[in-house]
Order: structure tokens, then sequence, then C-alpha cells
């Protein structure tokens, strides 16, 4: 497999009072074209900071990020928010669906935000709310959902751009056990009609398990990464 994402020994500090907290420093790591990988650790580690600067929202205070051939340093504010869209879906722990809009109409947004046509929005969109098995939902506004449905609607606005690149922020986190299960199930029946990579944020070893590879963080003090099991 070709290699997607690249990062080089980055580093993310942040201001405090006269003093800089460092969340991580010089993690390092590959993620091929079709990989999933999970990024695992306790809560206040850095999990949703690093998808953060893989995602294009925040900048690494050191350090090298690559997407295919773009490196995230030499985007201007105005390139980076297109490639963002483009390139990167994401979905995070509160589906954050807009309540005013139907299922159809949340998950066709990205794309139309895009410039895409509205036609094909719509077709688009209904398409993989039918791989996420949604079809008889489209209809529907989020507070009619369940809560596993209203995440893989997320998951499905997420893709309708077909990014090369899924970011998932403990999208099972707000979610009972065997329904969290149920989302990933989904994701890998995507997984096959459809090529892209993912990394996932969790503290759930048993969703971590069920990716290619595992990325563990660890803490102490500086909060160093720890290696890329399996």
């Amino acid at each position: 497999m070709n290699r997607l994402l690249t990062l080089d020994k980055v580093t993310k500090t942040f201001p405090v009072r006269d003093s800089l907290l460092t969340v991580f420093k010089d993690i390092s790591l590959e993620l091929k074209d079709g990989e999933f990988l999970a990024v695992t650790g306790v809560s206040g580690i850095g999990k949703s900071t690093l998808l953060h600067l893989v995602g294009l929202l925040d900048t690494p205070s050191s350090g090298k990020i690559q997407l295919n051939d773009t490196l995230y340093i030499s985007l201007k504010p105005e390139e980076a928010s297109r490639f963002r869209n483009r390139e990167i879906g994401f979905v995070f722990q509160f589906h954050h669906l807009l309540p005013e809009f139907t299922v159809l109409e949340n998950v066709a947004m990205p794309f139309l935000i895009g410039g895409g046509n509205r036609d094909e929005a719509k077709e688009r969109a209904g398409e993989i709310l039918g791989i996420m098995g949604l079809s008889d939902r489209l209809g529907h506004f989020p507070s009619m959902l369940s809560g596993g449905e209203q995440q893989r609607t997320a998951i499905a606005r997420a893709l309708i751009n077909e990014p090369k690149l899924l970011l998932m922020d403990e999208p099972t986190g707000n979610l009972d056990p065997r329904t969290g299960h149920m989302v990933m199930d989904h994701l890998d029946s995507l997984r096959k009609k459809r090529k892209y990579s993912c990394i996932i944020a969790t503290h759930n070893m048993k969703i971590a398990a069920r990716c290619d590879r595992i990325f563990p963080m660890s803490g102490n003090g500086e909060n160093h990464a720890g290696e890329i099991l399996r």
C-alpha cells in the first residue's frame, strides 16, 4: 500500500501563564492508503489535539505533516480550508447534526458547500446513507433518530466528498457497546465499497482492536507518544 499520511517529529505546546505546556513531543508516524489506525490513551493525553493537527484545524508547534504530496505548512489559510473540505472528513463523539435539516440534507451539505450540484448532492447522499443502512431515514430530522443512527449519519456526511482520510474522535464514546460495534460494522462495510483511510481516537480497546494498527499515546510529563503496535 502507498503511504498516505506522514507525521515527522510533530510537537504541540500551549502557552500557560509564563511557561509552555507540552501536550506531546516528537510524534512520528505513517498511515498507508486504505489503512485504519487507532490512537489510544486516557482522556487528556492529546488524542483530540493530534486529530486537530492532522485535520488542519490547528497547527503544530514544530514538525511536519504531509498528506499525499501536500505539505501542510505550505498551505495558505484559504488553501487549507479548501483542502480540508476536499480531502479530509471529520466525525466527533457528538454528531453535530443540524436539527432543522433532514438526514439527507445534513449529509448533502458538505458537497454543496464545496460547490457541488444539488441533484448530484442528493444522489450521493442517498447512496452513502443506503450503505450505512439509513435508506428509510432520508426525510427524518436528527431528533427522530437513535444515537447510533445519528452517528452513522455523521459518518455519511463526513464521507460525502469522498475524502482520502477520515478522522474520528471517540466516535463510539457516547454509545452503548452494542451500538458502538454496529457503527464499526457499517464502517467496515463502507470500507469495502469505497477506499479510504481512517484514524480513530478512542480509549475503548475493543474498538481499537478492530483497526489494522494501534498507536498508544502515553504520558509522563511531556506526554511522549508510544510505539505503533501490530
